[in-house]
Parts: structure tokens; C-alpha cells; sequence
């Protein structure tokens, strides 16, 4: 059991979602269910989730641009802490809305700032004396401040829904890159440039997937 993002592209977020939902309760549509007439079950060859909300543990993940008009929120995930709506960003939006520039460099200042903390006259006993600390921030006692970047300053979600087509990094030949030769990096970047293609009336929304 987990969960995961995925970002729908276009209007019709349930319709394109609906072809991969799963059996488990009994309620998915006929038309995407098999038979195993060995087992004597009905199953859906081609399921990737069991349930799904817009937002959820990824509530608040598309940065607004300044005087953006389409933003608006889903709904939160009853664990998070946090129930109220971030100002400037929403779970849905038009493209031409998404200030994904901004929100890279808010990550990429963040990660520097936490860098210099961890790397200050304050901490350098604790950094000698204690293996874990530096893991609040998701640093590691082998990292440099690139390859803690490449993991925390990246933005995208596990996978995209657009036109149907289901695509994640385990099957990016869309985007041309071989499966097993896919990074984290890669899929990272592959994922900024498929969003910067879209035309910019296309709406994006923000899936949290359970399966």
C-alpha cells in the first residue's frame, strides 16, 4: 500500500483516470475488466490505482503565478497536519498559471540554505558525532551539495496522465530514453520539459493515487 502523484493533463481528470482503476471492490467499469478463467476472476490488465483524490498528501503542489486566475485547491489528506489552504498554490490550475520557474528556485535556495546550516561552525561536532543528523533536511553524510540538489531540489510528479496514456519513468519511451537507463535526474527533467511543451490553456491537476 502507498502513494503516489500524478499529474492529468487536460479537463477530463476522471475520465482519464477511470481505464486504470483497479478491481479490488468490485466496482470497476466492465469495460476495462478481463476474465482469468483459470482463476475465475475479473481483473484490470492495465490498473495502477485502487482510490485517488485531487491534492491529498500533495495538496498545495503547483506555485501561482502573481495575479494567476485559475488556481484552486482539492481536497486535503485526513494525516496531514495541516488543513488550511496555502496561499499562492493550488492543486489545479491552467499551465499559463504554474510558475514552475519560481517554484525551482525556491527549492534550489532552500536546499542551499539548508547546506550552509549543515556545514556551519555550529554543527561540525555534531555532523563528526552523529551519522544521522543532517537527516531532517534529507541530507547524507556522503553527499555533496550537487547530489543533494539532483534528490531534493527536483519537482515532478511519479507519473503523467495525457490523453489516455499513462507515462512514468519506468516507461518513457515516449520521451525516448530507454527504461532501464532512466535516473530520477532524468525523469526529473524530462518531466519540466513535457510541461513546458503544453499549450498554455492546458489545465494541470495534481492526483494523490493509492494503490
Amino acid at each position: 500500500m502507498s502513494h503516489f502523484t500524478v499529474l492529468v493533463v487536460g479537463d477530463d481528470v476522471h475520465e482519464q483516470l477511470a481505464p486504470y482503476q483497479e478491481n479490488n471492490m468490485g466496482d470497476c467499469p466492465e469495460e476495462y475488466l478481463v476474465k482469468d478463467e483459470e482463476e475465475d476472476y475479473t481483473y484490470n490488465p492495465n490498473s495502477q490505482w485502487d482510490w485517488y483524490v485531487i491534492g491529498g498528501r500533495w495538496s498545495g503542489f503547483f506555485k501561482l503565478k502573481a495575479h494567476a486566475k485559475s488556481g484552486r485547491y482539492g481536497e486535503k489528506s485526513l494525516l496531514s497536519s495541516v488543513q488550511e489552504n496555502k496561499e499562492g498554490y493550488a492543486d489545479q490550475l491552467l499551465k499559463k498559471d504554474f510558475d514552475l520557474a519560481g517554484e525551482l528556485e525556491k527549492r534550489e535556495k532552500e536546499c542551499e540554505e539548508n547546506w550552509e546550516l549543515y556545514n556551519s561552525e555550529q554543527y561540525k561536532y555534531k555532523k563528526i558525532t552523529d551519522k544521522y543528523f543532517g537527516s531532517s533536511w534529507g541530507i547524507q553524510q556522503d553527499d555533496t551539495l550537487e547530489s543533494y540538489k539532483g534528490r531534493h531540489a527536483g519537482y515532478c510528479t511519479y507519473a503523467i496522465l495525457h490523453n489516455g496514456e499513462w507515462i512514468e519513468k519506468g516507461s518513457m519511451g515516449a520521451f525516448g530514453i530507454s527504461d532501464d537507463k532512466v535516473t530520477d535526474e532524468q525523469w526529473d527533467r524530462q518531466w519540466r520539459k513535457f510541461v513546458e511543451s503544453l499549450p498554455e490553456n492546458t489545465q494541470l491537476t495534481v492526483v494523490d493515487c493509492h494503490v
